[in-house]
């Protein structure tokens, strides 16, 4: 064979090395590996029950425009008269759409590490829905706010449930 007709065939090999090498790295992406939850976190909510229904006028509270300030203290009833109460002190505080939806976290001082965060929706019409969850990284249960027959409930959770890693 004449080495003059070997530029084609080399050009040839080096392309499919460089595919080889491209598919390999594309399939080393996809096999990325997943953190498993930990399922050994201790419990922060242990006393409090599976459920709780909360009252909307609580909510609302929390959006007022006195309470809306950083460092501004919060209380939220979790079970009337049954639960303490969830007491922080607001961190944030978002406003997105004019005000059609607002967003708190407050940091918890009673439950050790806690967050709420809690996101209200106000329609065109002036409803008024909220989204909410009250969790901790260091443990391993959180509570979601869930709306059923317009009550709201805070429903116990598995934080893994909630919060992929």
């Amino acid at each position: 064979m004449n080495n003059r007709q070997m530029p084609g065939i080399r050009l040839l090999y080096i392309l499919c090395l460089f595919c080889s090498f491209s598919l390999q790295a594309q399939q080393a992406q996809e096999k990325a590996p997943l953190r498993e939850p930990n399922y050994n976190k201790p419990k922060l909510f242990n006393s409090l029950p599976a459920s709780m229904q909360v009252d909307k006028q609580d909510l609302l509270n929390i959006f007022s425009a006195t309470s809306t300030q950083k460092n501004q203290e919060v209380k939220l009833t979790l079970a009337t008269g049954k639960a303490l109460p969830f007491t922080g002190k607001m961190e944030d505080v978002y406003s997105e759409n004019n005000g059609q939806v607002r967003t708190v976290n407050v940091q918890s001082t009673n439950f050790k590490g806690a967050m709420l965060i809690l996101s209200s929706v106000t329609d065109t019409d002036g409803t008024v829905s909220f989204v909410g969850r009250i969790f901790s990284y260091q443990h391993g249960d959180a509570f979601e706010l869930q709306e059923k027959n317009n009550q709201y409930f805070w429903v116990k959770k598995n934080l893994h449930e909630m919060i992929t890693e």
